[in-house]
């Protein structure tokens, strides 16, 4: 199964291993470009992030965290907020960023997710 249950995400985090979902894509000044939030655990709460970067994979190039991103450094998320808690995190990323309640993955899952993706054409 490759999406979390609620307890999976919480047990998860109280490992200390962040969990992803993958929103999508977006066009970016004329070219495409791919959404995706992170949860992580910080000390006393959760640290939701979000990714946008160019769609630059293929079949054979999958991995999310090498592509460019929209705006800024490598590897920095276009916007983080800093919650006190698993339930406003998974609030806020469902009323700000539309993630889907039963869509979260483990870390690294999110290049299947990008795959099915492009299996669907992108769309």
């Amino acid at each position: 199964m490759r999406y979390l249950l609620p307890w999976a995400i919480k047990s998860a985090l109280n490992r200390g291993r962040p969990v992803e979902q993958f929103l999508g894509g977006f066009e970016h000044d004329g070219s495409p470009a791919l959404r995706w939030l992170t949860l992580q655990p910080e000390d006393g709460g959760v640290t939701l992030l979000l990714y946008e970067s160019y769609d630059q994979g293929g079949e054979d190039s999958l991995d999310l965290y090498d592509f460019s991103e929209v705006d800024g450094e490598q590897g920095d998320p276009a916007a983080e907020h800093s919650c006190a808690t698993l339930e406003e995190a998974l609030t806020l990323a469902r009323t700000e960023y539309g993630a889907a309640p039963d869509r979260w993955v483990n870390e690294g899952v999110i290049q299947d997710e990008y795959r099915d993706y492009i299996a669907r054409g992108r769309c």
